[in-house]
């Protein structure tokens, strides 16, 4: 209900911050709630400066609807803004709020849908990617550990061959 007040907000500080530091952006969250909806976004002049960090999960994409809702998402907004950021949560043993069973102490992988998320990324001008991984406070250090490795070899490069990574990761590291 108050997705254009809060974009006129956003839009107005944005031009402010703008005119007296060009060279800044103003960071916004489009994965929360309403306010995040880019259709509302579109209805205004967004100025350049505006960036926008789009929350989710990969291990939701086993889903194809909430797989492709989040690629419409990203689609969106990189239409309307050149600066797209991710922040993603890899905290799968304990995350309880989702459609998912609770898993604690089941690892987490899923390394040609991570691949594919990446390149789709790349491919809708992505700038940036946080991985909020946080398993350690549950003593579970290793869980992570493969799909954060992964995930940091396909940031830098997302066309590697995944296999070929996995079978350098089982040998370096075990």
């Amino acid at each position: 209900a108050s997705s254009r007040v809060f974009w006129q907000f956003v839009v107005q500080v944005a031009r402010q911050i703008q005119e007296r530091h060009p060279d800044r952006l103003v960071g916004v969250f489009g994965g929360y709630a309403g306010y995040g909806n880019p259709e509302v976004a579109g209805q205004f002049e967004l100025p350049s400066n505006i960036a926008v960090c789009i929350t989710k999960s990969r291990w939701d994409f086993w889903d194809p609807e909430r797989r492709a809702a989040i690629r419409r998402l990203i689609s969106s907004w990189s239409e309307l803004t050149d600066h797209v950021y991710i922040w993603e949560y890899y905290i799968w043993n304990w995350r309880g709020w989702s459609a998912r069973p609770k898993l604690v102490g089941y690892p987490v992988f899923f390394p040609h849908i991570l691949q594919d998320d990446i390149r789709f990324q790349r491919d809708h001008g992505v700038r940036g990617e946080k991985v909020q991984n946080e398993v350690w406070t549950q003593s579970y250090p290793g869980l992570n550990h493969l799909i954060v490795y992964l995930t940091g070899r396909l940031q830098y490069d997302p066309d590697l061959d995944v296999d070929d990574l996995l079978d350098d990761y089982y040998t370096t590291f075990f």
